[in-house]
């Protein structure tokens, strides 16, 4: 044995480090602790990171140097990683827990600033915005992509000419046939051909598909329609995702933003001024009745209108006669006094509108003519929408729609200067750009935000914001002031107290609420007089008015709790009228009263809470603005800690989580340890045969990953397939519907995974007690179970206890084993985060990465707790176990 006053000294024969080797050392930690450094400041521009960096190169230095530290140099390496990987996240949850981070609040305040000023954006729609169209250049690869997309899809239309056909025989109604077909077709002969092939059913307002159509007319058709994108069916989406894709990345998988020409357009609206109009060939009555006919107010107008188009027999369809141009631009006039805009209008362009073009590699806009507009179909072809249609442009097929092809398209927003008159241009909804503007702004180190004017046009940075550093949010104020906070004297809401009880019963609410407003306390409550502390704050108010307001409260207190001494009396003549009228009912059967009965006995009275004075917070932000979003991150003290304990939608399922949480880790610890026990004793009797094969088959729960084995149970206690519920021809809602059930199976399900770690070690700890000892017991008489009792029990937890200790810390935070089987669920109650089987760990990650808002202060916050119970149940454990103290003897 070493004697304990040797030092560890390192004489000149054993020492491996020359002072050259030191020097070479230290010349190539210095040279990497500058790289480090300068990576680490250029990536996050900070000097805390930089300075620990130094810090523990110094350290790693001094035990290259310093003679009495070279012990440590083979010790710095474990404590740095115990320092990164177990220190560092434990310092940093604690540090999490007393601020606000999370969502809307995951950055500085500089931080947040910069976001709301770079990328919040207000839009002026009281200007006119830009309507663009987007074109790639005619080339060779735009000839090779059409010739391709052909050929594919005559292959496609042939190999699913059946289904294309079935599509087109669907009914259809006769204003879809107008604005969904007959809108996709250019010239009139196209429209007299579709219209040719439909028959239309007057008493049902639809056109049907002719029947006889020969095979060649029907291909013929069905390639007219393609032509225009009209046919929809669902191998047409799989040749899309499978076949277009293929084609459009094989001809345009370098397609740049430089290859993009676009043709602006200054109009808001299309108007009569703007454009010559050609109506469409049909409107439904009923429409032209409703949105034209009923509001015009000149007889002659009207009389006009339906001169001009031709009445179907049974008066539901109305066509256009054949029309010149002065009587066309006069309907248009009588249907733009109204407000009624046919769906189907096909435009011409006029001189009057204004034209621009852009080409991003000339990185300006040039004004253009009607001549260079017409010359833009001879050069290029269409991505996407048409702004108005026009016969000498062509349109790429379907190309818009895909999707790697679709982010050149929409990237344009961002890469394309649009600026008129020194104004910015969003991408709204398709080719749509309207004026944009920065929300907020800062000027002269003040932080404004942009004022909107009551016809929704963009203002001057006139409105205020300041930083609450209270809660982390940039807000405004109703004084245009820095955010004060103050104390105020209130009154207590009038509610009910449902203790753990997270669901409220309505009903039984608005009974007891008859019986307060019957006693007139809420008209008490409304005619409180307030005047006297109302808008003073808490210093201001004097002791006269505040014992006032306390004597006017207990008044309203006493009629409270006379409700609430005779709760159990109007709870029961509650019941009692309500089974009687139950019983009344003659259109329920007896089994649905007795259902409706035993609900109705199980109805929650609340108490009411007395009315009380309370000190209130107040503020002069404005809470009527909207949020300003997002905030930023700030200290909170112990407002966290706080909330979990006050806060009544934080508190009551926390407890309920907590109190199950225990129950959990308890059960499922003595449940595995009980059968593993029992197990282990089977098998470790010498007369057992075939015991080794036994051993084998019990050890393999253990030896399956546990996240299969769950998600395989997962499966068996499905309440409509599960293999169990099947197997006994039962319905049982194992972990769907009942809290309870939901419970017991994930209590059964851990005891399957747990028990045959327990056996392995219960039979090692057999194992080890002295056979004689047993052979003493049956001289004295002792029966079997009294040697289980009093020898093997006592034994196997003395030597157990630890693992057992460190079972439960287990069970406690075993999210796996909740979280894969259940996800918490079933829920507790609509609008509660955790669920029945929630444990405190699964509902910290529910906080923390679930769904909702993200809340990591309040997670770290229960984290701690969960920590500190675990941590003083284990200490207490081993220390009433005996176990430091055998630690200390060794």
């Amino acid at each position: 044995m070493s004697n304990s006053n040797e030092k560890y000294s390192p004489n000149e024969s054993g020492k491996r480090d020359s002072s050259l080797g030191r020097i070479i050392i230290t010349i190539a930690f210095v040279l990497l602790c500058f790289l480090a450094v300068y990576k680490v400041y250029d990536v996050y521009r900070t000097f805390l990171m930089p300075l620990v960096i130094i810090l523990t190169f110094g350290i790693i230095l001094c035990t290259v140097w310093i003679k009495s530290l070279y012990i440590y140099r083979y010790l710095l390496p474990a404590m740095l990683i115990i320092a990164i990987f177990t220190a560092y996240p434990i310092v940093y949850t604690i540090y999490i827990a007393f601020t606000n981070f999370g969502t809307g609040h995951m950055q500085t305040s500089k931080e947040a600033k910069e976001i709301l000023t770079t990328k919040v954006w207000d839009v002026d729609y009281s200007r006119q915005p830009l309507y663009a169209e987007f074109y790639l250049k005619k080339d060779k690869r735009f000839n090779d992509y059409i010739t391709e997309y052909k050929k594919e899809r005559d292959v496609f239309l042939n190999d699913n000419f059946q289904e294309v056909e079935d599509f087109l025989k669907e009914p259809i109604e006769s204003y879809k046939f107008d604005s969904s077909l007959f809108s996709l077709l250019k010239n009139k002969e196209d429209r007299d051909y579709v219209k040719s092939m439909y028959d239309f059913d007057a008493e049902h307002l639809e056109y049907t598909l002719k029947d006889g159509i020969e095979k060649s007319d029907m291909k013929k058709f069905i390639k007219l329609l393609d032509s225009v994108d009209y046919i929809s069916t669902d191998s047409e989406y799989d040749w899309i995702d499978l076949k277009l894709k293929a084609i459009i990345k094989k001809h345009y998988e370098n397609v740049k933003t430089e290859d993009f020409f676009l043709v602006l357009y200054n109009k808001k609206k299309i108007t009569s001024e703007d454009f010559s109009v050609v109506l469409s060939d049909s409107i439904e009555y009923k429409v032209l009745q409703e949105q034209a006919l009923n509001k015009l107010q000149n007889p002659a107008d009207k009389a006009f209108i339906l001169s001009k188009y031709i009445p179907d027999a049974k008066k539901t369809v109305f066509t256009l006669n054949e029309t010149d141009s002065s009587e066309l631009s006069k309907i248009k006039n009588i249907f733009d006094s109204v407000g009624y805009v046919d769906p189907n209008f096909k435009y011409g362009l006029n001189d009057d509108v204004k034209i621009y073009f852009y080409q991003s590699s000339f990185k300006e806009i040039k004004e253009a003519s009607m001549e260079d507009l017409k010359s833009v179909g001879e050069k290029y072809f269409l991505i996407g929408d048409y702004v108005y249609q026009r016969e000498n442009v062509d349109k790429a097929p379907k190309m818009v729609f895909d999707e790697d092809f679709n982010k050149y398209y929409i990237g344009l927003r961002e890469e394309t200067p649009l600026k008129f008159q020194d104004v910015d241009y969003l991408l709204e909804q398709s080719n749509e750009f309207f004026v944009k503007k920065h929300s907020f702004a800062v000027v002269d180190n003040n932080f404004f935000k942009l004022e909107i004017n009551p016809d929704q046009s963009l203002g001057d940075y006139s409105i205020p914001v300041f930083e609450d550093n209270k809660y982390g949010s940039y807000v405004l104020t109703q004084d245009n002031k820095k955010v004060e906070f103050w104390k105020e004297y209130g009154v207590s809401r009038f509610e009910f107290n449902y203790g753990m009880t997270l669901e409220k019963d309505s009903l039984a609410e608005e009974h007891i609420m008859n019986r307060v407003d019957a006693m007139g306390i809420m008209d008490k409550i409304d005619n409180i007089d307030m005047s006297s502390i109302t808008g003073k704050r808490i210093k201001d108010v004097s002791s006269t008015d505040l014992k006032n307001l306390k004597k006017d409260l207990a008044e309203i207190n006493k009629d409270i709790s006379e409700i609430n001494k005779n709760m159990s009396k109007i709870r029961s003549e509650y019941i009692s009228e309500g089974i009687k009228k139950i019983q009344e009912d003659s259109y329920m059967n007896d089994d649905e009263k007795k259902n409706q009965i035993k609900i109705l006995k199980k109805s929650k009275f609340a108490k009411i809470e007395p009315i009380k004075v309370i000190k209130v917070e107040k503020s002069n932000i404005d809470y009527g603005a909207p949020a300003i979003e997002p905030g930023y991150m700030v200290t909170v003290g112990f407002n966290n800690f706080v909330k979990i304990f006050t806060n009544k939608n934080i508190t009551t399922p926390f407890f309920r989580v907590f109190i199950w949480t225990i129950i959990w880790a308890l059960v499922s610890v003595l449940s595995s340890f009980a059968m593993g026990l029992a197990l282990a004793l089977v098998f470790n009797s010498s007369d057992l045969k075939g015991k080794y094969f036994y051993r084998t088959i019990f050890i393999l729960p253990y030896a399956i990953p546990g996240f299969v084995s769950i998600l395989m149970w997962q499966g068996f206690l499905n309440e409509d397939f599960g293999v169990i519920n099947k197997a006994f021809n039962i319905h049982v809602p194992w972990i769907t519907s009942s809290g309870t059930m939901a419970k017991v199976s994930v209590l059964i399900v851990n005891l399957w995974l747990s028990f045959p770690y327990f056996m392995l070690i219960c039979l090692g700890a057999l194992q080890s007690i002295d056979a004689s000892m047993y052979e003493a017991a049956d001289v004295d008489g002792a029966s079997k179970i009294q040697q289980f009792t009093l020898i093997t029990l006592p034994l196997l937890l003395l030597a157990l206890g630890p693992m057992l200790v460190g079972s439960f810390a287990f069970s406690f935070n075993n999210f796996a084993g909740i979280y894969l089987l259940t996800s918490g669920g079933p829920v507790m109650a609509a609008g509660v985060l955790p669920g029945h089987t929630d444990i405190l760990i699964s509902y910290t990650y529910k906080l923390a990465f679930g769904e909702q808002n993200k809340d990591y202060g309040l997670a770290s916050s229960i984290a701690i707790i969960v920590f500190l119970i675990i941590g003083t149940i284990t200490f207490l454990q081993f220390k009433f176990t005996g176990t430091f103290k055998e630690v200390d003897n060794a």
